[in-house]
């Protein structure tokens, strides 16, 4: 039995690893957009609903700068 479940530790470890990569990249991306945004004018409280809309969400920060600007203009 434990010859058996030797390697697959290691594998859902390392998928965890890949997760949590993935959900920095996503969110440095965020982050970069959101500055961007601030750069532009818009205020620190508009912007909080649209972070928390886009948490969870893997996107280039061109792709969250377009689209948090969509969102924006409608209101």
């Amino acid at each position: 039995m434990v010859l058996d479940l030797a390697g697959k530790f290691a594998d859902v470890s390392m998928e965890n690893g890949l997760a949590s990569q993935a959900k920095a990249v996503a969110n440095e991306q965020l982050e970069e957009a959101m500055e961007a945004l601030l750069a532009l004018g818009y205020k620190a409280a508009e912007l909080k609903k649209i972070r928390k809309f886009f948490e969870g969400t893997n996107e280039t920060a061109e792709q969250y700068i377009k689209s948090s600007l969509k969102m924006l203009m409608k209101g």
